[in-house]
């Protein structure tokens, strides 16, 4: 958590100074791991050079120096440098053993802020080493098309590979929810099979999109484009890169402005207003973590204007940490025209964006898109190529198309389908050999620079890992000799020895960890007497619970200083380690949340120095279910702030907007109403919304309105019969009803008035459906079943798409299984689900409706009586009509001088009497089901009646 403030008392005027360079000391320095790539093979015996581009400009403000790069294998530090060549950080890990590892590297500027790397996967195996392409050891990759498949010499000119077309988000998804794999599928494989880098181009653009994006709403269309990343994510391990974002410019791309509103939320979204491209790239780096993040756009060379505006959101980007590339279109049509030097100057132009530079899709014609440019795209090669490849801030080419007559653009091609080079394709391969050699990419194998010496790495725990003292800490390690033998391999905490471990695997599980950081060392010994040392740090907290003890009441108030005990990463998320504020404030001072004295009524302290996503945790008590009022008690100097409430991981208070108080410590109460809390022990979260810097105070709830769970209609829905989907229980979020997001009503309809999404039906039977249904949703009905045995059950649904269900359970047992929900080819084309034999117990009961799958409407769901369990007796001579009736009664014929009784279905007598032929009963009866004996003449008559 971090914040700057100066404060000057001048003759009792306090004038507040925010210095904003200061606010953003926190802005990170990039880490970029451009050698080796993801899915990178090396054989035993070789060296693993790896190269990380890092600097401290490209930000908005506050740029900087990097002052040293760290290098890991997982958590196990390899080294570190402080030198680099044009910002790229050099470092060789020597003779890595057969395994498969992930790279990273952490660079720190000099403010001592520090940023890590996405990951890098790599493999080092024992199999012949596969070299590939113009590029092997050339220091950098040049890649090429997949175009459903490799054609030509494909294999001679590439080591790597990005697809045309099949992994863009309208060929994977064309409709919702049924994703088409086959030709991403295809070109994984051959990028897998071959052991070369892989792009992934795109995540979204404007332009082959799915048709169906633009019908959702704003938080529908993000979640469907999260639910394609993660597919992505699930499904290709090894994605070196994936432009995010591809040509968001302008109007590069006519729905560019459809876009920029749908994702935004807004209407005639500016645009500068990078609100929704920073959520897409903070979202990408959460599912992404070990693949690099491009932004990517064409136009470029040439264009001083189209490069600063590409680099403002790239600024923006940085800010957060959560960009890794700069990538660039360079077609013909920006390259060919340029003078020789321009190109060197326009990519030394991207490089102020502070992060490596990517050419993405690269083609040349010479300035003639026809085939008889054989000369002019010669020409173009020899001046621009070399440009792009010499550069030292461009770490990477791909090429657009090679194949003649096979590019998207006629003449861009430089080979022949049959294999044979144009001038321009054999200029390439000349230049290419020509470039010296420097060991990497895919180099074959040629010893490795520690022979003889202890290879040793710590592959558990990792650096700065966080445990509780009632965990079981597993200890290992590998450990290689170069010449010899391990001895032993022994594990300390400090200086005290845990355990001595003589043959591999070497590990070690430590149990009864005391609270408190501990040095992890790991020591190799071999048969000659060499020794080899690693280390770890970690934390070992007491477990989360609640501060000092005690739960804190609701309702009630909490000082938000009081969070629960367990330390960073538990029981609170602090992004910077210690406390920002100076001096240090005398409580609780081992912990990294940021206190400070606070001046407010009341004094005591007050949370302070919050940054973006940081939250911290409460042990709660809610001693009474019902309405509440939260008062949040906040301070803020700037506009745009927000803060969200959970509770057991659902938000109760969304995006709670922080009035600008004009100063850190003048304090406002913002108020939210309505918050529906059911009762018991909970933990309630506060986070940090997308905006840095809120002080925050403390937080009450009032109860305004007591809940109980009752009836919709205030009596039980009686089965066998009909139930309405929007006719559930009163009670509220978490007593009679669950919605997975707090966003109002989606499906805008009057009906109720609350967060359950009910829209009007275009169904023939009811007014109302339920919709925009999500997964862990439910629904909850007061019921009462006339007997106990066995009904049909009848489900009247509405779904587009494959593998929905749900179940439906009483008192909380499942009684129906995964009810299976058919692809009815549109949302409000309906059909029923039947189920037999659901067996129910008899009596008043909670049903519950629980959703299994996200987006399917219900309307109701009707249980039709099979066996009762208690039989009607039919005599000829008696007859009772109507059946159901109402407040006008049932009359009883055909039965002469009568006597009746009428009872609940629990057999307690509600009405008796006599009667003759015509009489009628029941009239005073509340709605319901009921029994009905009439005996006359010796002869008794059980009949099963409805009162509506």
């Amino acid at each position: 958590m971090n914040k700057s403030k100066i404060i000057f008392n001048l003759i009792g005027i306090i004038i507040l100074f925010v210095a904003y360079n200061s606010f953003a000391q926190t802005y990170p320095p990039s880490a970029v791991i451009t050698m080796p790539f993801s899915n990178a093979y090396f054989k035993t015996g070789t060296d693993v050079e790896i190269h990380v581009y890092a600097t401290d400009i490209g930000k908005t403000t506050n740029n900087g120096t990097v002052t040293k790069v760290e290098f890991f294998n997982g958590t196990t530090k390899l080294g570190e440098t402080s030198t680099h060549s044009n910002n790229t950080y050099r470092f060789v890990w020597g003779c890595v053993p057969a395994g498969e590892y992930r790279i990273t590297a952490k660079a720190t500027n000099n403010k001592g802020v520090s940023f890590t790397s996405v990951g890098v996967l790599i493999t080092v195996g024992n199999a012949n080493f596969p070299s590939q392409g113009l590029a092997a050891c050339k220091g950098k990759y040049m890649a090429g098309l997949h175009q459903n498949q490799l054609l030509g010499s494909w294999n001679s000119y590439f080591n790597g590979i990005s697809a045309e077309n099949a992994c863009k988000w309208g060929s994977v998804e064309g409709n919702r929810d049924v994703m088409n794999w086959n030709g991403a599928d295809a070109a994984y494989k051959a990028a897998n099979d071959r052991k070369i880098m892989f792009r992934w181009h795109a995540a979204m653009w404007a332009a082959q999109y799915p048709n169906w994006l633009f019908t959702l709403s704003t938080a529908d269309a993000r979640a469907e484009l999260i639910e394609y990343m993660e597919g992505i994510a699930a499904r290709y391990k090894y994605i070196d890169q994936i432009d995010v974002l591809n040509e968001q410019l302008f109007t590069h791309q006519q729905a560019n402005q459809q876009m920029r509103d749908k994702f935004s939320g807004k209407t005639n979204t500016a645009v500068d207003d990078f609100s929704w491209q920073i959520w897409l790239f903070t979202e990408a780096r959460r599912i992404f973590p070990n693949t690099k993040l491009v932004l990517n756009d064409y136009g470029l060379e040439g264009s001083n204007s189209a490069i600063d505006e590409m680099l403002k959101l790239v600024a923006a980007l940085r800010d957060r940490g959560i960009i890794d590339g700069f990538g660039t279109q360079a077609h013909w049509f920006s390259v060919d025209r340029q003078p020789a030097g321009r190109i060197t100057q326009d990519c030394s132009r991207m490089a102020r964006g502070g992060v490596p530079v990517y050419v993405t899709e690269l083609d040349m014609a010479g300035g003639n898109d026809n085939n008889n440019n054989e000369q002019q795209q010669l020409a173009s090669f020899q001046t621009h190529f070399p440009e792009f490849w010499e550069h030292p801030h461009v770490k990477g080419i791909t090429w657009w198309g090679h194949v003649l007559n096979r590019t998207w653009v006629t003449g861009t091609g430089f080979t022949l389908e049959n294999g044979q080079d144009r001038a321009a394709g054999a200029w390439l391969k000349t230049y290419m050999n020509s470039r010296p050699k420097v060991g990497y990419p895919m180099c074959p194998a040629e010893g490795c620079s520690n022979d003889g010496k202890i290879s040793l790495a710590i592959t558990a725990p990792t650096e700065g890992q966080i445990f509780t003292t009632a965990d079981q800490i597993t200890l290992s390690a590998t450990a290689i000799d170069g010449d010899g033998t391990i001895a032993n391999v022994k594990f300390y905490s400090g200086s005290t020895l845990l355990n001595t471990d003589n043959s591999a695997p070497y590990s070690f599980i430590w149990t009864g960890a005391p609270a408190g950081t501990h040095e992890i060392k790991v020591v190799a010994t071999d048969n000659q007497g060499n020794i080899a040392e690693a280390k770890v740090t970690i934390k070992v907290n007491v477990p989360q619970g609640p501060y000092n003890g005690t739960w804190h009441v609701i309702p009630g108030t909490i000082q938000l200083e009081h969070f629960d005990v367990g330390g960073n990463g538990f029981a609170y998320m602090d992004a910077t380690p210690g406390s920002e504020v100076t001096p240090v404030v005398n409580f609780r001072t081992d912990e990294d949340v940021d206190i400070e004295n606070c001046t407010d009524v009341g004094a005591g302290y007050n949370i302070g120095w919050t940054t973006a996503g940081e939250w911290l945790e409460y042990s709660v008590d809610v001693k009474t279910p019902g309405a509440y009022d939260l008062d949040l008690r906040i301070a803020a100097n700037g506009d745009g702030r927000t803060v969200t409430v959970a509770m057991d991981g659902v938000n109760i208070a969304s995006n709670i907007a922080i009035p600008n108080t004009v100063g850190w410590q003048t304090w406002q109460t913002v108020k939210v109403k309505d918050v529906n809390l059911t009762a018991g022990k909970k933990i309630m979260r506060v986070t940090i919304g997308a905006t840095d810097y809120v002080n925050m105070n403390y937080v009450t709830f009032t109860l305004t309105k007591e809940l109980k769970q009752e009836p919709f209609k205030g009596s039980a829905h009686l089965i066998p019969g009909r139930i309405e989907a929007e006719e559930y229980d009163l009670g509220g979020e978490g007593l009679a009803y669950h919605e997975a997001n707090a966003n109002g009503n989606e499906g805008k309809a009057t009906f109720r008035n609350d967060e359950v999404d009910i829209e009007t039906t275009q169904d023939s039977d009811g007014a109302y459906n339920v919709g925009y249904i999500l997964q862990g949703e439910w629904l909850e009905y007061t019921v009462n079943v006339a007997a106990s045995g066995k009904y049909d059950l009848d489900v009247r649904i509405a779904a587009e798409g494959e593998n929905k269900s749900f179940h439906i359970e009483m008192d909380g047992v499942n009684v129906t299984g995964p009810i299976n929900i058919p692809n009815t080819g549109g949302w409000q084309t309906w059909q029923t689900v039947t189920l037999n034999d659901i067996n129910l117990t008899g009596g008043e009961h909670i049903m519950r409706i629980a959703f299994d799958s996200d987006y399917m409407n219900l309307n109701y769901v009707e249980f039709k009586d099979v066996i009762t369990g208690i039989a009607e007796e039919e005599f000829s001579s008696i007859a009772v009509f109507p059946n159901p009736f109402t407040a006008s009664g049932i009359q009883i014929n055909n039965a002469g001088e009568f006597q009746y009784k009428i009872t609940d279905i629990s057999g307690i007598l509600v009405e008796s009497g006599n009667g003759r032929r015509g009489h009628n009963v029941g009239k005073n009866l509340s709605e319901g089901i009921y029994f009905l004996i009439v005996e006359n003449n010796n002869n008794v008559s059980v009949h099963k009646i409805v009162k509506q």
